[in-house]
């Protein structure tokens, strides 16, 4: 007897669902998509970085304004450091520090100037906000010193709880958009080594420190203690180390 063969109807493979497609089916409460947000926010910055066209003609631009305004001798005046001018001009490409970049580009073709610059600097803009740079410009001399202090309270067994750090003074203050953002900036700014709090020092004149307790927000922290939460103000110092001096001379100026 002569078998009967079967065919038989293979189900035709699925198709992978590339991780695009997956994404695009992710809602949120609201029943919106939320990768054509994230496509759409991610897409736009595009418009920000800048091409070799517009880095160029800024880059020439603000350097020749910025050794103009320092009075450069044209004879002075020689090519840019590579290793400054390269991650410089990258740099240019998104940075909102665009005008300090140029500065540093601008001493490093000055021959009386070109050996405050060092190579790190730009890493250091690069790691910088807009604000902790209008904090660098507003600081004392080198030498000179700002107070500074820390508010602590202390609970029992002698544990103590930081309740605020690094309160410096109005002028500070004064010259950040962010000003909730302050002990955060001051803590980046020593990070780099731009800044420094000198140990066991502190100002004799109380009257300084009396300044820094007499704002709003200090008052609100001092009274939040109690007993059993004791408020205890650390005095301290902040002001410009020797790099951040030279880092200031060499980009701001």
């Amino acid at each position: 007897m002569q078998s009967k063969r079967r065919s038989i109807r293979r189900a035709p493979p699925r198709r992978a669902t590339p991780a695009a497609d997956r994404a695009l089916v992710v809602r949120d409460d609201h029943g919106s998509n939320r990768a054509e947000v994230v496509a759409g926010s991610i897409s736009g910055l595009s418009n920000g970085v800048w091409n070799w066209e517009d880095i160029e003609d800024y880059t020439v631009r603000a350097v020749q304004d910025t050794l103009t305004r320092r009075r450069t001798p044209t004879a002075d005046i020689t090519q840019p450091r590579m290793d400054v001018a390269v991650p410089a001009i990258e740099a240019m490409r998104y940075s909102p520090l665009k005008q300090q970049i140029a500065g540093l580009i601008a001493t490093s073709m000055d021959r009386t100037r070109a050996a405050d610059v060092h190579p790190s600097f730009i890493e250091m803009l690069k790691q910088l906000t807009e604000d902790e740079v209008a904090i660098i410009a507003a600081l004392p001399a080198h030498g000179l010193v700002l107070p500074m202090l820390h508010i602590n309270y202390v609970i029992e067994r002698n544990r103590i709880v930081t309740a605020h750090r690094n309160v410096v003074a109005k002028v500070l203050a004064a010259v950040c958009s962010q000003k909730s953002s302050l002990p955060q900036y001051i803590d980046n700014l020593m990070r780099m080594n731009i800044v420094e709090t000198p140990r066991d020092l502190a100002i004799d004149d109380d009257r300084r420190y009396r300044d820094l307790l007499d704002q709003d927000f200090v008052k609100r922290i001092v009274r939040a203690g109690s007993k059993s939460r004791k408020p205890e103000v650390e005095r301290s110092l902040l002001g410009l180390t020797h790099y951040g001096d030279t880092f200031r001379r060499a980009c701001l100026d």
